[in-house]
């Protein structure tokens, strides 16, 4: 009788515990791969050829004409729109949209200085990755070796989408006018 009374109390000691030891294991937390790859790029553990063929997994669409450019691209329920157009060849402006942040650009083709507004919550480490897969993309579509006067704005995203993704992360964008030294070519 003593012994069915330990066993049964320490079955109910097992049974009355176990809800208490989930809270001490530690759980892995679910993460896309997206979000993987990005940690992994932060690391500096990720190829050039793993980010490439993350970039041909993305949906890129290309709507460019004449004295202007548009593409977009998605991956991983991300986005990245990009437009550009000329004025008379003395000036470019150029837009990009990652998610909700937003960068307007212009471009003084003549003295070669580039005015940048933006607003928005700035760019996450992830953003940032996704213009760093995204320059991939244009990349492989011939965006950064661009020349010449009818693709002048091609070339003007892909530089601008460079210097948007060394930008600090979680920089605030709400509002800046910063005027650089940018040499186009």
């Amino acid at each position: 009788m003593t012994v069915t009374r330990i066993c049964f109390w320490l079955v109910a000691l097992f049974y009355s515990l176990s809800p208490f030891a989930d809270e001490y294991i530690v759980q892995s937390e679910d993460y896309d791969p997206f979000t993987q790859m990005t940690e992994l790029w932060l690391k500096g553990e990720i190829s050039n050829r793993q980010i490439r063929d993350l970039a041909l997994r993305g949906r890129y669409q290309n709507s460019s004409a004449a004295n202007s450019a548009h593409v977009s691209f998605f991956l991983d329920e991300m986005q990245v729109i990009a437009r550009g157009n000329s004025v008379s060849g003395r000036s470019a402006q150029i837009s990009v949209q990652v998610d909700e942040s937003i960068f307007d650009l212009d471009y003084d083709l003549v003295s070669m200085h580039m005015m940048i507004n933006g607003h928005g919550n700035g760019l996450s480490s992830k953003q940032k990755f996704l213009l760093v897969t995204f320059m991939y993309r244009l990349a492989a579509e011939g965006w950064s070796k661009s020349s010449g006067v009818d693709e002048m704005e091609k070339h003007l995203i892909y530089r601008t989408l460079d210097y948007l993704s060394e930008m600090p992360a979680d920089y605030k964008m709400w509002v800046i006018a910063k005027e650089i030294q940018y040499p186009v070519h």
